[in-house]
């Protein structure tokens, strides 16, 4: 039987992917979509003429993933592909891998969001699909033979995919991303310093240790969970941010790594203990890699423009979707040393970029320049390596090299479990106009603005959410979550006591609203 995928309510692509709750994800959900994309790619013809063809699968550390993971592989078999079993690494080893096979790549992970909710991410042959892409797949009409389900969704047991319709990648899909960075940074350019890999359920942990100890770097595996920890990198728990400064003074640390759950998000605490936001190391990663054309989205902070390192930036709506799909516009148009990134700290290259090292360094094992090629997909690795390796230029630590930059104080949060539909009636509420002032913002917002009196907003932005600049330069941007029935706030201030006052105020306001 004929399927549209709107057959299947609360599974959507959100600013990354698909997601949903488990509950919605059932076997036949998944496959249906799964199928979809594939369909969509043989279409298309973006696959070599020669069989056999493969797709290369892999999935977080999620409860739920090795189900959805067996759905996405027989829709695999149906469509005429082997799926490639990767093991679990992180998302972006499996968009590399994918990439340089020059064959399409599904993860089955929901990133950072709680273990009750799931996702899916798809790779072409080139890369991460854009939004204009995720419709197209919306559109396909799959196939779905009555006799494969139950009436819940779940497979007949002998629908399961067989293991002999599958195939192991014999760890490639592992070496060839361990082999990007091992061959462009130089094994003696961090030795000495001792960090601390906050490991909890990251898919990436087993894989980015043993990388960053074959660069020279002395590792401190910390805190291993063995349930499913939802790290968002953009809105870090109050117990976390008190576990790494103990974890920072008790060993002893040049810095604190970890990525979120698919490990394609980098987390950075300083030597302190202090967390380095994720726009605040991207930046530094871009300066180290002497970007001259950075996309990003409109959540960034203002700081991007301050710095006055690159020449070329541009805005986009949240989602790396987006952010790859303005790149590969800049990039068409004939801009060089091209990179994105998200305030998640979510970093992406978009061009080649050559790595120069000092010849007169004798520890380093690599050649004076190598060349990083593209990664149009979020990747923690390089935000890691470079911070640290310009931590090591500069010599200094990475609190003083965060503080090199220009003043930007910025928090951000989220309410759980707000209806989507309030969340676009107060959007719409507030952005109402008349001539030069936005009476409702003035309502809402007047007690707070008369604080600091930094007079209505000079503008707001309606790229994605509302975005409101005020006179004094500080910001609050509300919006919906596109992965979740979330509502989120961001607030920036050059005064480091004022973004806490902006944010509890602006999330006082928007739960009084519902």
């Amino acid at each position: 039987m004929q399927h549209n995928l709107n057959d299947y309510p609360g599974v959507q692509f959100g600013t990354s992917g698909l997601r949903g709750l488990v509950s919605n994800l059932t076997d036949v959900a998944c496959y249906a979509h799964a199928k979809a994309f594939l369909q969509y790619i043989l279409l298309g013809k973006q696959l070599p003429a020669n069989r056999p063809f493969h797709v290369a699968v892999s999935g977080d550390l999620r409860r739920s993933t090795e189900r959805i993971i067996r759905a996405v592989c027989r829709a695999a078999i149906d469509c005429g592909f082997t799926p490639l079993d990767c093991g679990r690494i992180p998302t972006p080893a499996l968009a590399l891998f994918a990439m340089s096979r020059q064959i399409p790549g599904i993860m089955v992970t929901g990133s950072h969001i709680p273990d009750d909710r799931n996702g899916v991410k798809f790779f072409l042959p080139g890369g991460e699909i854009t939004k204009r892409d995720e419709q197209l797949i919306l559109t396909q009409q799959v196939e779905i033979p009555d006799a494969m389900f139950h009436e819940d969704g779940q497979f007949y047991k002998m629908m399961r995919p067989h293991e002999s319709d599958m195939a192991g990648d014999n760890g490639d899909a592992a070496r060839c991303y361990s082999d990007r960075y091992i061959g462009a940074f130089p094994n003696g350019l961090l030795a000495g310093m001792r960090l601390g890999l906050y490991e909890h359920s990251a898919v990436g942990r087993e894989l980015l240790c043993e990388l960053y100890e074959s660069l020279g770097i002395e590792v401190l595996r910390i805190e291993r969970a063995t349930e499913f920890v939802p790290i968002d990198t953009e809105s870090l728990p109050p117990n976390l941010l008190q576990k790494a400064a103990h974890w920072s003074a008790g060993y002893q640390l040049d810095a604190i790594l970890s990525t979120d759950g698919d490990s394609d998000r980098p987390l950075v605490f300083d030597e302190n203990g202090d967390w380095l936001c994720g726009d605040v190391i991207a930046i530094l990663t871009a300066w180290f890699l002497r970007a001259q054309t950075v996309v990003t989205s409109i959540t960034t902070g203002g700081i991007l423009e301050r710095t006055g390192f690159f020449p070329q930036i541009v805005r986009t709506k949240v989602g790396s979707p987006y952010v790859i799909e303005a790149m590969q516009q800049v990039i068409a148009a004939g801009n060089d040393r091209v990179v994105g990134f998200e305030p998640n700290g979510g970093f992406m290259l978009g061009t080649p970029f050559s790595m120069q090292w000092p010849v007169t360094d004798l520890r380093l094992s690599v050649p004076n320049n190598t060349t990083l090629l593209p990664l149009p997909t979020r990747d923690p690795v390089i935000v890691h390596l470079a911070v640290l390796a310009l931590a090591k230029r500069e010599n200094v630590t990475l609190s003083q090299l965060a503080a090199m930059l220009p003043p930007c104080h910025k928090l951000s949060d989220r309410i759980p479990d707000y209806p989507n539909d309030v969340s676009s009636r107060m959007l719409q509420q507030l952005a109402e106009r008349h001539g030069d002032t936005w009476p409702v913002i003035e309502v809402m917002f007047g007690e707070l603005l008369g604080t600091s009196a930094p007079g209505p907003p000079v503008t707001v932005d309606q790229l994605d959410g509302l975005r409101m600049t005020f006179a004094n330069g500080e910001i609050i941007h509300l919006r919906a979550s596109g992965n979740a029935p979330e509502f989120r706030c961001y607030v920036e201030s050059t005064s480091a006591r004022r973004p806490r006052e902006l944010l509890d105020f602006s999330l006082a306001q928007m739960q009084a609203f519902r």
